[in-house]
């Protein structure tokens, strides 16, 4: 499914290169493989705060993975230390509410660039942005209606499973699998011919767009 192999090493580079200028006009990001160092990884995190258009290579994206792991590992810390503290000590709860506000920041600071930039990544290895919505809502729907369906048949029952049904828990997995396998692939990887039917195209980027479209 890689389209680089038909339209030549050369050309391809050339093509990113010239996304790359004017993605640096135009604030998106679109960064080319095996270019991207821990600092550009971390600037482009900031700089596409709000940027849900553009793409993000595997580099990009895991070396900010690491610093958002890092930080959360520091967040744990810091909410385990206020626990105990509330539990050990008079003054504790101070510690603790003050943990739970530093959580709560950082969880809305970086939830929005979080996610743009894993739109960026599914697009840069060739999945579309409507096509990651579709996917998500389905999820989503997934993991919520058959619970509420159930509840809303036996009222009483107060023991439903958490995870709902079987069947849905596997196929939630698998879906998050999919999202996962997606952010290890390399650029291009999942784009398809033009000619392939319009269901595909509707969910992954074709060789002839150039990494343009979502």
């Amino acid at each position: 499914m890689q389209w680089y192999a038909s339209v030549g090493k050369g050309d391809w580079e050339r093509q990113l290169h010239d996304q790359a200028k004017r993605s640096t006009i135009m604030k998106e990001i679109n960064e080319i493989p095996g270019q991207v160092s821990f600092r550009q990884a971390f600037k482009d995190y900031w700089r596409g705060y709000a940027e849900f258009k553009g793409r993000s290579t595997r580099a990009g994206y895991w070396w900010m993975q690491l610093v958002l792991l890092i930080l959360r590992l520091l967040v744990f810390g810091l909410f385990a230390l206020g626990f105990v503290a509330l539990l050990s000590s008079k003054h504790g709860d101070a510690l603790f509410i003050a943990s739970i506000v530093v959580t709560l920041i950082l969880w809305l600071a970086l939830f929005l660039p979080t996610l743009t930039l894993q739109i960026r990544r599914y697009r840069d290895a060739g999945l579309r942005g409507r096509g990651f919505l579709i996917i998500w809502i389905f999820n989503l729907l997934l993991q919520t209606v058959p619970r509420m369906v159930a509840i809303a048949q036996n009222p009483s029952v107060t023991n439903y499973p958490f995870f709902g049904p079987a069947w849905v828990t596997a196929l939630g997995v698998a879906i998050t699998l999919f999202f996962f396998v997606i952010t290890i692939l390399p650029t291009n990887m999942l784009t398809i011919r033009p000619s392939r039917n319009r269901l595909l195209r509707f969910f992954f980027r074709t060789h002839s767009m150039g990494g343009q479209a979502g």
